[in-house]
């Protein structure tokens, strides 16, 4: 019977053989360490990320508020201080990422 439908539908009834797409690199002969390490650089790439988009945001809302402070002592001061924290907090979230991406390659050699 299959046979005969192929010949009519010119189609292969065999099923397809597909890779695993969710595979991971200790099934392909990589190590756990370096399944591990992959884990952690991707969770602290997307914290990075996330905490330098807020400090950015915080370096501009924080330099509007100075352009609008208006000869506002008290506003210019509070603003300056956004400002300079949120380039401590950039400069900070650098160093972590560097040095945390070092000590994973590191591991992973």
């Amino acid at each position: 019977m299959n046979t005969i439908i192929e010949k009519v539908l010119a189609i292969d009834l065999n099923p397809l053989k597909l890779d695993n797409p969710v595979r991971s690199d200790a099934e392909v002969g990589g190590s756990y360490l370096s399944i591990i390490t992959t884990q952690i650089n991707t969770v602290f790439t997307i914290t990075c990320e996330v905490a330098a988009f807020i400090a950015f945001v915080v370096f501009i809302v924080s330099g509007f508020q100075y352009m609008t402070a208006a000869g506002n002592a008290e506003s210019a001061k509070k603003a300056v201080k956004g400002i300079i924290n949120s380039v401590v907090g950039l400069v900070v979230i650098s160093l972590s990422w560097i040095t945390l991406t070092t000590l994973l390659w590191l591991l992973s050699k």
